[in-house]
């Protein structure tokens, strides 16, 4: 991301706005922004009446940008950052990006499968920034088309079109519209930038990776496919915590949900310390559910099949 780098830069100017919000949860601002895209969107829509409406446009989606750096900021300053916070942030960051390039997209200012492809390219960028911490790794909002940086294309290029008509008199550069041109550069930069974060990730994956590693701390490998084993925490674990990624369990606690399980090595021998399942003082009442996945069978999601079993 080019602004990440301007992100003290930037707390310095919302900090002030932020300590007079410490009374508002941070999930309001989260909707309020939510809110603002919208607004922003419809204004781009009906641009097609008048070109004044890029207007509000514009100050819609500058207010929906400043109210979604204020959510984390007031997290922070009150001392409430959760999980669920940043969940509902990436969730109503997404409808947002939909919300605004949509109104675009249905605008006289881009073509509508121009518009459908930049969308679709956008989410899979911001997939991609995500989906690496998903599966074990650093999240990942490098390259050069970060959340920031469109927000901030989308008020210049906004700006620059309605000057383009009202003070010039010009609609088109080169065939499109300047709108339709920033699409243009969401599809080709954002499929460009989700490659770079896919390869990221995928390298971050493999280090320290050799031909004597075992086999479940990258791609675990078989003829028939092969078995994640994920813990569910609605229980106490019978022998205690999950201990790295290969199923090693201590004397005591809750299971770990970011580690994998690998029944196979996980019997009454191998890595099982006394604390296992099967050994003495194990809590047996309220036992952990295990998320079964093999890969390649069908699932309505991502296509696993997934089978729940009790330890």
């Amino acid at each position: 991301m080019v602004l990440n780098d301007y992100r003290d830069r930037a707390d310095v100017l919302i900090e002030p706005i932020a300590k007079r919000l410490i009374m508002v949860s941070p999930n309001t601002l989260t909707w309020i922004s939510l809110l603002f895209a919208l607004l922003s969107g419809a204004s781009y829509v009906i641009t097609d009446r008048d070109a004044i409406y890029l207007v509000p446009a514009v100050l819609m989606l500058l207010l929906s940008a400043l109210f979604d750096a204020l959510d984390g900021k007031v997290a922070r300053l009150t001392g409430t950052s959760c999980a669920r916070g940043d969940l509902l942030d990436h969730v109503i960051d997404r409808y947002s990006d939909i919300f605004v390039l949509g109104g675009i997209t249905l605008s006289p200012y881009c073509p509508e499968e121009v518009g459908f492809i930049a969308i679709i390219s956008v989410l899979v960028l911001s997939y991609t920034g995500t989906q690496a911490q998903a599966v074990g790794v650093t999240r990942n909002y490098g390259g050069w088309l970060g959340r920031a940086d469109r927000l901030m294309l989308l008020l210049i290029i906004s700006s620059a079109q309605y000057l383009l008509i009202t003070g010039w008199d010009t609609h088109e550069v080169f065939g499109y519209y300047p709108l339709g041109w920033l699409m243009l550069l969401f599809i080709v930069v954002g499929n460009l930038n989700a490659i770079q974060r896919v390869y990221d990730t995928w390298c971050e994956l493999g280090e320290g990776m050799g031909p004597d590693a075992p086999h479940d701390s990258f791609c675990p490998r078989g003829s028939d496919g092969y078995e994640d084993i994920e813990p569910w925490t609605d229980g106490i674990a019978p022998g205690g915590r999950e201990e790295g990624r290969t199923g090693e369990r201590g004397t005591g606690g809750r299971a770990r949900p970011d580690r994998t399980v690998n029944p196979a090595k996980d019997g009454s021998g191998g890595r099982t310390g006394a604390g296992s399942a099967t050994g003495t003082g194990a809590n047996q009442r309220n036992p952990p559910r295990i998320r079964s996945v093999r890969h390649g069978s069908q699932d309505e999601d991502n296509g696993d099949e997934i089978e729940w079993k009790g330890v």
